[in-house]
């Protein structure tokens, strides 16, 4: 965030410019969420059911995460590092439940071949 009257770079949370000493509008500082987190974390969660939503719940929790890292005084790395690790984790379940689904068709398939 940057003072609008002399364009010093302000820390996270001040109400008054250290630099000039104009007020600031302290509803517009300590709001600096970020949005791409959030939405990384709502897709993870979905994605448990949904699985077509992991790619996206990855994409964003990696942007989330550069963005909060990039902008300081920007809040939501937790959410972007939740949203990773439930993503991966759901590539992870889907993938084994994919795995022993496969196996167990086989298994059947190897089963009815040895019974003719």
């Amino acid at each position: 965030m940057f003072c609008p009257k002399c364009g010093a770079q302000l820390q996270y949370g001040v109400s008054v410019c250290p630099v000039c000493n104009a007020r600031l509008n302290t509803a517009t500082v300590l709001n600096d969420s970020n949005g791409t987190a959030v939405a990384a974390f709502v897709m993870a969660l979905l994605s448990i059911a949904f699985p077509i939503l992991t790619v996206p719940a990855i994409v964003c929790g990696h942007l989330g995460l550069a963005h909060s890292r990039k902008v300081m005084g920007q809040t939501g790395q937790g959410l972007a590092v939740a949203a990773l690790v439930i993503g991966y984790l759901t590539v992870a379940l889907w993938l084994l439940f994919l795995l022993c689904v496969a196996g167990g068709c086989a298994a059947l398939v190897a089963m009815s071949q040895q019974a003719q």
